[in-house]
């Protein structure tokens, strides 16, 4: 998951997006927050 593995993983929005939508939705039964979204972007991207 983390871009040092695939540099290219967090280039397309759409696909972003998606991944937050079903993991969110499975894990917490809602969508994430913009803030939850940016710190969980954050937290992998210094991985």
């Amino acid at each position: 998951m983390a871009p040092s593995a695939n540099a290219e993983r967090f280039t397309d929005v759409k696909k972003i997006e998606k991944w937050f939508k079903r993991n969110c939705n499975d894990a917490w039964g809602r969508e994430c927050t913009a803030q939850e979204k940016g710190d969980f972007l954050k937290f992998l991207l210094t991985k």
